[in-house]
């Protein structure tokens, strides 16, 4: 698997640019909040707020916004938008994009699985 693949970039409707990683418990960002994922060898998510990506700090994938358990969001099943920090209308990820990130996400969980 190459590192683009682990990648993702959203633009969720009038919510700010995203980056989407794929990491595992020893990739974590080091600004991540401790987060216990059993499923797929501890596979997370990533998000990043794209538009701080050439902010010093910030780089490569832009400011940290939070990370999720790859199962549960790929098993979700709520049709409406994912709200990563509810203080940050920005990043909310709107239902349709949600759709195509869970897709994404199932990808990373089947190739984390083989």
């Amino acid at each position: 698997m190459s590192p683009t693949d682990t990648l993702l970039d959203i633009d969720p409707y009038l919510g700010a640019p995203m980056t989407l990683r794929a990491a595992m418990p020893a990739q974590a960002c080091p600004h991540a909040p401790a987060l216990k994922c059993t499923a797929f060898g501890g596979l997370r998510i990533e998000f990043y707020d794209r538009s701080f990506v050439n902010e010093p700090g910030y780089q490569p994938y832009g400011q940290f916004i939070g990370s999720l358990c790859a199962q549960d969001l790929a098993q979700g099943t709520s049709n409406g938008p994912l709200i990563l920090k509810s203080s940050v209308p920005q990043w909310w990820v709107d239902a349709d994009t949600l759709q195509r990130v869970r897709a994404w996400v199932g990808r990373q969980c089947h190739s984390h699985s083989a």
